[in-house]
C-alpha cells in the first residue's frame, strides 16, 4: 500500500467527538505522520483520514480529549468602575 501524506484540509475536519483535528493534531517533519497533542504520540496516516478517525476513537484519546479540550478556565478581568474604590479611599 502506498504511503499517504497528511493533507492540510484534514485539520479543518471534525473527529468522531466533534473536535476539529487542528485542536489536537499537529504536522510533523515526517509528511506521513501527525502528532496527537492529546495522547502525546504520532499517528501514521498511511490509511488516509481514516487513520485519524481510528486514532480519535481509541479509549485513551477519548478520555484525554474530554479532559484536555473541555477545560473551562477562569479568567481575571479588570473593571473601569472605580466608584467603590473612591468611596473606600475617602
Amino acid at each position: 500500500m502506498p504511503k499517504c501524506n497528511a493533507r492540510d484540509d484534514w485539520f479543518f475536519k471534525d473527529d468522531m467527538q466533534g473536535y476539529k483535528v487542528s485542536d489536537w493534531g499537529r504536522k510533523t517533519d515526517c509528511s506521513s505522520e501527525i502528532f496527537c497533542s492529546i495522547c502525546i504520540c504520532t499517528v501514521d496516516v498511511k490509511k488516509g483520514f481514516q487513520s485519524l478517525t481510528q486514532h480519535a476513537a481509541t479509549k485513551k484519546h477519548k478520555q484525554n480529549s474530554h479532559i484536555k479540550l473541555n477545560i473551562k478556565q477562569l479568567t481575571l478581568t479588570t473593571s473601569t468602575n472605580t466608584c467603590l474604590l473612591d468611596y473606600l479611599i475617602t
